[in-house]
């Protein structure tokens, strides 16, 4: 049989090797960050993991009294049933568990990670070649593949920590609006809706009259690294939206004639003679209006992400193209939720007529223009740039080319 370039692990076993290699044997300062780097991946995650599934310490538990805002304990109480409802209950003002010392021990390992994986492979020059160098993959696919690490960790990270509030705290602030509609009341994850439908929507109006508008416009395609630069800020408007909304939502009055939100903290429902139902009261402000940030998160997909795909497939040496792709996907998801997690313990609160769910939103914000700054400094001040430019680069001349085929092929049609 034939291996095929990108086809078994000789490729990544010979990037460990050069990585290594080159750590121990003179690289340089870059070097040993760049493997620190590496190391500090798995320690990341195996902390992260761990402090989820521990229970919080007896002493870290707090609890908060939580009375129904619709029902008043002065005057005299009519019934056994309305003194219950009016009397404060006691919730348990930590539900995420875990251990503080394990998430600070995590939030160290993952920021030492991406920090040194940056640092490290901003100039790649550090990889050494090897004794035994394997002909279909020597140290300059190596360093190929290195250099795009910087661009995949930036971007994902400081992309996706906006874009997973979309998953938690857009959905948690929609639970406690106004969820009726025709009678019944929607669940907020129903309105994750917006994000499906913007790309649907938007993909075709960006594809076929933005893009090509704005290349008039300015002369020349919408490169790859502009598209990501105006996702990432779309993304971070959509959280700024959506922390205006949630001031707003706290500062409308509770809606008493209808029932208690039933996927907001508390919910149990009543039973005919026996428990009444508790929960937490709707505000009085349309969930509706959480679509705008969602809509907002589905556009900035359009920008990013098909984008960070084109990206790691364009820059990786053809024997490791699977490999950078994965390495994409790891940071997108698995890394950014990680580092989410962290931030939501820190910043999210127990409850949100309560708390400040918009500081949550403003730190998503903050670091999102960082990351555009440190990709600016990437791209344009660190040696990779202009490797990185000149890959994709390749990809929007392969798209003109095949456009200016495309008009030819119209040409010489009409003359037909």
């Amino acid at each position: 049989y034939k291996r095929l370039p990108g086809s078994g692990l000789g490729p990544a076993k010979q990037l460990v090797r050069y990585q290594f290699h080159s750590a121990f044997h003179g690289g340089g300062w870059r070097a040993v960050t760049s493997m620190i780097g590496w190391l500090c991946l798995p320690l990341f995650f195996l902390t992260t993991i761990v402090s989820a599934l521990l229970p919080a310490p007896a002493e870290d538990i707090t609890f908060f009294d939580f009375v129904d805002p619709c029902l008043t304990p002065l005057g005299p109480l009519p019934n056994a049933t309305a003194r219950m409802l009016s009397e404060a209950r006691k919730l348990s003002g930590d539900s995420h568990g875990g251990n503080h010392v394990l998430d600070n021990i995590s939030l160290a390992f993952g920021s030492i990670a991406c920090t040194f994986l940056v640092l490290g492979n901003a100039k790649t020059s550090w990889v050494m070649s090897l004794k035994d160098e394997d002909e279909g993959f020597g140290v300059a696919d190596a360093r190929k593949f290195f250099a795009a690490i910087p661009l995949l960790v930036v971007v994902n990270i400081s992309f996706n920590l906006s874009y997973n509030a979309m998953n938690n705290a857009f959905p948690s602030a929609a639970c406690q609006m106004n969820l009726m509609f025709g009678g019944t009341q929607l669940n907020g994850a129903f309105f994750n809706l917006a994000d499906a439908i913007a790309i649907v929507v938007f993909t075709p109006i960006f594809e076929s009259c933005v893009y090509p508008l704005i290349a008039r416009l300015k002369g020349s395609p919408v490169r790859l690294g502009q598209k990501i630069v105006a996702g990432i800020v779309v993304a971070a408007l959509g959280n700024l939206v959506a922390a205006y909304m949630e001031v707003s939502r706290r500062a409308a009055p509770f809606l008493c004639d209808e029932g208690f939100s039933k996927c907001a903290p508390g919910y149990i429902q009543g039973k005919q003679g026996g428990l009444v139902s508790q929960g937490t009261r709707m505000k009085d402000i349309s969930a509706f209006w959480i679509f705008v940030p969602f809509a907002m998160i589905g556009i900035s997909e359009i920008l990013v992400n098909p984008c960070m795909y084109c990206f790691a497939y364009e820059a990786a040496p053809p024997q490791v193209r699977s490999l950078l792709q994965a390495v994409n996907l790891f940071f997108m998801g698995s890394v950014s939720n990680a580092f989410t997690s962290v931030v939501s313990k820190v910043t999210f609160p127990d409850d949100l007529d309560a708390g400040h769910l918009e500081y949550y939103y403003f730190v998503n914000v903050v670091l999102a223009f960082l990351g555009i700054m440190c990709y600016f400094a990437i791209t344009r001040c660190c040696g990779n740039g202009k490797s990185i430019r000149k890959d994709v680069r390749e990809e929007e001349l392969d798209d003109e080319a095949l456009d200016d085929e495309a008009k030819n092929e119209s040409e010489d049609a009409k003359d037909e």
